[in-house]
């Protein structure tokens, strides 16, 4: 388990250096809800808030992560939340 700050100061870093992420959501079941490959354009630790919008169709979303627990392990993050399932927010390999 990593701590909110941890996982905030990375969108953070994610956000400045405009990483390509990939956000995967997943349902309490494991089953694969959406997927999107975006840019983090927003974080708002103290509110546990963080906006990103879609390369593809430049849709924009935010996530709100009160009360979850992050996991973090090399390029990912992982988010989990009882009602929210896990949202899984990798680094995109571009070349």
């Amino acid at each position: 388990m990593a701590s909110s700050v941890v996982a905030f100061e990375k969108f953070e870093r994610w956000k400045n250096s405009r990483t390509v992420l990939n956000f995967t959501v997943l349902t309490n079941e494991g089953a694969v809800e959406h997927i999107w490959t975006g840019r983090i354009i927003s974080v708002v630790p103290e509110m546990s808030r963080v906006g990103f919008v879609d390369d593809v169709t430049r849709d924009g979303a935010e996530f709100v992560f009160l009360d979850a627990s992050f996991r973090m392990e090399g390029r990912t993050v992982e988010v989990s939340r009882l009602e929210l399932g896990v949202v899984r927010i990798e680094e995109v390999l571009v070349m």
